[in-house]
Parts: C-alpha cells; sequence; structure tokens
C-alpha cells in the first residue's frame, strides 16, 4: 500500500496498492496486480455489514456524504443490503445544491466518506438526525461529546482506536481541551478515558456477526 497526495494533480490515483497471491502448497506467486480497486471494496464492505446488522429494514432515506472512490464502494455495498432505498441525499466537495445538514436531516441510513485537511471535519449535530438513523464512519466528523453521550456506540475494531488515543501525543490545545481528531472510534477512546461512557457502552461489530450482542436495537 503507497500513498502519496501529489498524485491527483497528475490525475492518477492517491493510492498505489500492489496484491501478490502465493500458492499455498509451493509459495508460488500465481498473481502480482493492482489492488486499487479491491482496497476500496474491502473498506465499502464494512458499511454494507453496518447496513445489515444495524440499519433499519424499512430504510427509504440514503446520505452518502463523499462521492470518491469509497464513496462509491460504500454505496454499492449499503445498497446490497438495503433493499427498500428509494432515495439518494449526495453531498460532496464539488455539489454545492445542499447544506450538512440539508443532506442529513430525515435519513435512514447516512454514510460518510470525505476527504477533508485535519481540523476542517464536518460537524453534525442531533438536532439534524432522524431517531433510528444509522450513521456509518468511515473517515472523519465531528460531533459535540455531550450529544454523542445518548448515541449507541459500534466500532469495528477497538484495539485499533484504543492505540491511536495512546500514541496521539498532540491531544490537547494550549488550554488544555482536547483536540477533535474527527475520528470517532479514537473520539469514543477519548470518552472512556474522560468518564464520559463506559467501555461497556461500546458495542463491537464482531460480537454482533458472532451473535454475542444484538444488532438492530
Amino acid at each position: 500500500y503507497g500513498s502519496n497526495g501529489n498524485n491527483r494533480p497528475m490525475g492518477i490515483p492517491r493510492s498505489n496498492l500492489m496484491f501478490a497471491l502465493n500458492d499455498v502448497e509451493t509459495g508460488a506467486p500465481l498473481a502480482y496486480m493492482s489492488a486499487n480497486l479491491l482496497s476500496s471494496m474491502r473498506t465499502g464492505a464494512m458499511p454494507g455489514l453496518a447496513t445489515k446488522l444495524l440499519a433499519r429494514e424499512d430504510s427509504k432515506v440514503l446520505t452518502m456524504l463523499g462521492a470518491g472512490p469509497i464513496a462509491k464502494a460504500c454505496f454499492r455495498a449499503i445498497m446490497t443490503n438495503a433493499k427498500k432505498i428509494d432515495t439518494v441525499k449526495i453531498k460532496a466537495g464539488s455539489l454545492k445544491s445542499k447544506t450538512l445538514e440539508e443532506a442529513v436531516r430525515g435519513s435512514d441510513i447516512i454514510s460518510e466518506s470525505v476527504s477533508v485537511k485535519p481540523g476542517q471535519y464536518p460537524t453534525y449535530k442531533k438536532e439534524w438526525l432522524k431517531p433510528g438513523v444509522t450513521l456509518i464512519a468511515t473517515s472523519f466528523f465531528n460531533m459535540d461529546k455531550k450529544e454523542l453521550v445518548g448515541i449507541r456506540k459500534v466500532v469495528d475494531n477497538w484495539k485499533m482506536y484504543e492505540e491511536y488515543g495512546i500514541e496521539d501525543e498532540e491531544g490537547y490545545d494550549e488550554n488544555g481541551m482536547r483536540k477533535a481528531t474527527g475520528c470517532m472510534g479514537e473520539e469514543f477512546y477519548y470518552m472512556v478515558e474522560d468518564g464520559l461512557i463506559t467501555r461497556d457502552s461500546i458495542d463491537h461489530l464482531g460480537e454482533i456477526i458472532r451473535g454475542k450482542k444484538p444488532g438492530r436495537k
């Protein structure tokens, strides 16, 4: 996996991924090929799985925040598991037709995969969110911590976010306040550390898959 932001002005993808397949018996190489499509579909599969396990079965309105390759992969996977969607709202950097609030309000499923600079994360308000909405975070956004407290939280890899929090040495501003990271898993870790929520209040997607925790509530 290689990533270079300077690729975009040249009209080529930021990511350059390669896939190697070896024979299980001999170790001989069978394939060495581009893996950009595989990577995007792998990322999109997680929102698809979240939709299957956590979203309302009668979901009709889907909001896509972001319209790049990852968003397209997320869209395909979500639509595979949300058969009753009849309205799709799209908001991306190149689409200025609606505000963030207009894009979010009234949606049953929100999938966000925006590409933004650090500190410029979109900020949602709880009052915009329809009761029972499934909000799937593939990249970055912010919400007030007090508003996040009462929302069910499900993560895909808690240990990863725990490591993010431990390794983040620049987590405070000059006033001693935590800086927003935009990464919801990491934000949940900090909320646990700050005593706003307990670790037990955060469900793991793997536990839901294995039937140890309930899916849709």
